[in-house]
């Protein structure tokens, strides 16, 4: 639904940027990322005060996304 509506950010960058412009109110980021990704992510978030969910691995968004893991090697989604 969100890919639909083209709200959907990927990639590491892209969602950090979005995170420290405060135009999103949800970062979902896969379990699965890497550590120093992971806190990088985190703790923008917090900073940001933005919601984060990590409850799924990144096969699992990619599912969700109809988008290919082999596209980005982060996942990270922006709702």
């Amino acid at each position: 639904m969100v890919r639909r509506a083209n709200q959907l950010v990927t990639g590491e960058g892209f969602v950090l940027k979005a995170i420290q412009g405060q135009s999103i109110a949800v970062a979902i980021i896969a379990s699965d990322t890497g550590a120093s990704s992971m806190k990088k992510l985190r703790d923008k978030a917090a900073f940001y005060h933005v919601d984060l969910i990590t409850a799924f691995t990144k096969e699992q968004l990619s599912q969700a996304t109809d988008e290919p893991d082999s596209i980005r090697r982060e996942r990270s989604w922006i709702c």
